[in-house]
């Protein structure tokens, strides 16, 4: 109930009561609360619901929301219920290294996490701070379920898995609940809809602006184009994939330009519903997935190598390679030169020269080929190496040769300390 003022509060309040013993139902007092909002000088003022007082309250739980007296929506009760869920499925292997395949555990929060901790926020308007702070929990999660440093730039950390951020979950979400509203056109719902959308500004919070802002930002047909020319869910549903994908894609390809470090990294057609081959290929043993954590380091310049402590002590670090102390170890000295790790090299190599021929004496493209080979760069092969026919099989010889190179590299410098 949402009334104005004390007397409407326990008119209403008289209403539901008399009208719930002709059912013969009785309400529970203890179980129900009265907020006043923005109003903390506001007279006290006793209320009852049959011959039992109700209690003033600051905060109380309503549709699974926590709603406070000063109308602000507290964002950390939702992730402290996303992090105990977590917690709970670790004991299935749900964590990083020598758990279970990235993809699968993704999919765990995505089926379990995601939905708690997000659960009503579509229908509620949530400040920028708010969602960078749920953000900033799924990040932190999907980092430590791929192993990747707090480092890694925020990009891989998504397109890797498929994954979609919380702004494009809310949106998606969002858009989905204004249609049904607008497909039940005999609902109060409908009614309240249409006069909010007709007399609400910009500058309001009420959610038909915040919906007609998520049609502008992903280009879709406006709110009364909608109404008047619903779509069939199915129809909506796949327009708003293909939207979302676009504008998410596009963003993320402007800003991969920017970042040096991801120059190896190629975005997926559908980055928000599809997993990047690096892990989509890995299958469930524990130790392909072990194996699978190095690539995605490599891939994303968070792997440390001499050439990386060197550029942030450049006076106390050598970057020589302390294995065969020939040249800088960056990553392709690492992959491709270094002479103390040929046996692994002259072991993997081979096998994928032989699958892939045109890339024989092109080092940077071999480099290329072992960290990603599904990038843009690598055009000039044959249509079947870089879609479907060859790729599993090279990234599972990449995959291995980048895991033994490390496995011989650390134990190289153990032996060597």
């Amino acid at each position: 109930m949402l009334p104005s003022n004390p007397l409407d509060t326990q008119i209403m309040l008289h209403t539901v009561s008399n009208n719930a013993k002709l059912d013969k139902v009785n309400f529970n007092a203890t179980k129900s609360d009265i907020i006043i909002y923005n109003n903390p000088n506001a007279e006290k003022t006793e209320w009852e619901i049959g011959s039992d007082k109700i209690e003033r309250s600051k905060s109380t739980t309503h549709l699974g929301l926590v709603r406070e007296d000063n109308n602000k929506f507290d964002i950390q009760p939702k992730i402290q219920v996303a992090r105990r869920t977590m917690y709970s499925l670790m004991g299935a292997g749900l964590h990083g290294r020598r758990g279970l395949n990235p993809l699968t555990s993704y999919k765990i929060w995505e089926c379990f996490g995601l939905p708690r901790a997000t659960y009503g926020l579509e229908s509620v308007k949530l400040t920028r701070k708010d969602i960078e702070n749920i953000e900033k929990y799924q990040r932190g999660l999907l980092r430590q379920l791929q192993s990747l440093p707090d480092r890694c730039a925020n990009i891989p950390v998504y397109t890797l898995l498929g994954a979609k951020p919380i702004e494009v979950v809310l949106d998606i979400r969002r858009l989905s609940f204004f249609t049904n509203m607008i497909r039940q056109k005999d609902n109060i719902e409908f009614k309240v809809i249409s006069r909010q959308l007709a007399v609400k500004d910009e500058d309001s919070t009420s959610f038909t602006v915040t919906v007609r802002k998520t049609f502008q930002k992903y280009n879709l047909p406006s709110a009364y184009e909608l109404i008047n020319n619903t779509p069939s869910k199915e129809q909506w549903k796949a327009m708003v994939k293909e939207a979302t994908n676009k504008y998410y894609k596009n963003n993320i390809t402007e800003e991969l330009k920017r970042k040096s470090t991801l120059k190896h990294l190629s975005v997926q057609e559908n980055p928000l519903d599809e997993p990047h081959a690096i892990y989509k290929y890995v299958g469930s043993n524990p130790h392909e997935a072990e194996k699978a954590a190095i690539k995605p380091r490599l891939l994303t310049g968070t792997y440390t190598l001499q050439a990386n402590r060197h550029k942030y002590n450049q006076h106390e670090v050598d970057a020589t390679c302390e294995m065969c102390k020939h040249e800088a170890e960056d990553r392709e000295h690492f992959i491709l030169h270094c002479t103390t790790l040929s046996e692994a090299r002259e072991k993997h190599l081979p096998k994928l020269l032989e699958l892939v021929p045109e890339i024989t004496g092109r080092k940077e493209d071999l480099l290329q080929l072992i960290l990603d080979s599904t990038h843009e760069n690598l055009l000039y092969l044959e249509e079947s190496c870089r879609k479907s026919k060859l790729v599993p099989k090279i990234e599972q010889i990449s995959r291995n040769l980048l895991y033994e190179l490390h496995i011989n590299r650390t134990q190289t410098i153990a032996r060597k300390k």
